[in-house]
């Protein structure tokens, strides 16, 4: 067949052996030799002999062998040098940018018991417009009139598209959407759809972004918008959970930090210019919080924070059960007068691990002594406070607002000679590790659900804006059992109680210990 290459204007040529468009490729085409052996540069040599034979035009430099045709002519001349090497045990790679045919080895007789694997490599470096494709990178190689550009330098991945999928499996390419896009349920055959799926796997099949969300307005971009959250490192696992939920069902998460004043309306501001589909509203300590009106026309839910009304879907930890499960661990240990070391602060979680603290007396039969109950803040005077308690009320045992309360009951056992786990016991809550491990013997404390909250509430953002169901089974690293999505307002999440293993203290007392302890504290206690 004969182009004008050169004509300023000219209708796709028709082969009319095959009826096929005529679309003339260049293909640059790196057969490249790995290791020592002499020997491979014969190998080379048969690779381009086969280019040779086949009458394409073509040319060796330094870099590349370059081959021009027809599309199927040009792909035939490389699968060929390719099958060429293949067929003689030499690893090859991707000889055919439509197919992934297999990968060879042969290793060299003087290099047996090395560990080193001898290769030709042949790699075509072409861009062609035959099917949909991803270029890494594209840089101009050649063009004429009438003629497609190439690249090279690159490597070019061939994506599969939905309608190979459907004349594959010999369905409709709009079967092929609902079930790849998660929306066959009642509507497709299950071991259709089943076959579809494995198709898709079988082929290397990906969904392409930025083409799903020009169809459906959606970017799949979810904004976590973090008050405290982001810069307190035991609470990240709030971020984690939440990335691991979003990324499960192909979202992106955008994180910002903010003080929850001026920079919070630019940060939000920041998020919509990204097009994100929902968000995140998220807050330390469990505290009752406003939604920022900028976001109302947004699907949005909040994570360690409730609103005034119940309206916006919110997951929080189960405070009443933290303070009940806590104070029946320090019943069952046998405590006889029970203190709770609180928060002086109005806090959501003082009330509710309170309340949970006076259900579990009473339900063991044992009146609620306010004497017993030492609400404290920080530093000196906490641990004056937890001192006084001591003297005064003579516990022995302590249900703790946090780990860190738990400090002060430690450092007042110390100076008593009492050791912890023998003769007093202590419950924490927040499963610190800066004190939950460091503290001997070993702090038992309850551990808040900054993971599962954050999964949960990614699970429960992404069925809002898909409306459906999602499955929060597969929730993977998770202590506690998540609440179903459709949980009353504000939904709560069941703590773990995390015992740990006594140990009793042989060359050390607890005493010597804390005095040590104690000369490092005291410029934060003692002021």
């Amino acid at each position: 067949m004969t182009l004008d290459r050169n004509a300023e204007k000219q209708e796709v040529p028709v082969n009319p052996e095959t009826g096929k468009p005529y679309i003339n490729t260049l293909a640059a085409v790196a057969i490249s030799p790995a290791g020592a052996s002499p020997e491979k540069s014969t190998y080379v040599a048969q690779a381009v002999d086969v280019i040779r034979e086949s009458g394409l035009p073509n040319e060796t430099n330094a870099m590349f062998t370059n081959i021009e045709g027809d599309i199927d002519d040009v792909l035939k001349v490389i699968r060929d040098a390719t099958m060429k090497l293949a067929g003689q045990g030499y690893r090859t790679r991707r000889g055919d940018p439509s197919r992934h045919p297999p990968r060879f080895r042969r290793t060299d007789p003087r290099q047996a018991g090395t560990g080193k694997r001898d290769s030709v490599e042949i790699t075509p470096f072409t861009v062609v417009k035959r099917k949909p494709f991803h270029v890494k990178k594209s840089t101009p190689f050649f063009s004429k009139k009438g003629a497609l550009s190439c690249s090279f330098g690159y490597s070019v991945a061939i994506m599969t598209t939905m309608k190979e999928i459907a004349e594959q499996t010999g369905v409709s390419i709009s079967t092929v959407s609902l079930v790849l896009n998660g929306r066959d349920e009642g509507r497709v055959n299950p071991a259709l759809a089943k076959l579809v799926r494995n198709k898709a796997t079988e082929l290397g099949y990906k969904i392409n972004p930025l083409a799903r969300s020009l169809r459906t307005n959606k970017t799949r971009i979810l904004g976590f918008i973090s008050e405290e959250v982001a810069t307190t490192p035991y609470a990240g696992g709030i971020i984690l959970g939440a990335q691991d939920a979003a990324s499960a069902y192909g979202y992106m998460l955008f994180t910002v930090s903010t003080d929850g004043k001026a920079s919070e309306e630019n940060e939000i501001a920041t998020l919509k210019r990204y097009g994100v589909d929902g968000f995140f509203y998220s807050k330390m300590s469990n505290r009752i919080a406003h939604v920022p009106e900028s976001l109302n026309e947004y699907p949005v839910v909040m994570v360690d924070a409730t609103d005034h009304e119940n309206k916006v879907p919110s997951i929080e930890p189960d405070e009443f059960m933290i303070g009940y499960d806590a104070t029946n661990r320090l019943i069952q240990a046998g405590c006889k007068r029970i203190a709770y070391v609180g928060c002086a602060e109005n806090m959501i979680a003082q009330d509710g691990r309170l309340a949970g603290y006076r259900t579990a007396l009473q339900e063991a039969g044992r009146a609620f002594n306010p004497s017993l109950v030492c609400n404290v803040v920080h530093n000196g005077p906490a641990l004056r406070a937890v001192n006084k308690l001591f003297d005064d009320e003579h516990p022995d045992g302590f249900f703790c607002f946090n780990d860190a309360r738990a400090w002060y009951v430690y450092e007042c056992a110390a100076r008593r000679g009492l050791t912890v786990g023998k003769d007093i016991s202590v419950v924490g809550v927040d499963n610190h590790r800066v004190f939950a491990e460091t503290l001997e013997p070993q702090l038992t404390t309850v551990e808040l659900p900054h993971y599962e909250m954050g999964y949960w509430s990614a699970c429960k953002l992404i069925s809002m804006i898909e409306g459906k169901d999602v499955d929060t089974s597969s929730c993977p690293s998770a202590r506690a059992s998540l609440p179903p999505l459709d949980a009353p307002i504000p939904a709560k999440i069941h703590c773990a109680l995390i015992g740990k293993r006594f140990r009793h203290i042989l060359s050390f007392s607890v005493l010597q210990r804390f005095k040590c302890l104690r000369l490092f504290a005291q410029p934060i206690f003692y002021t």
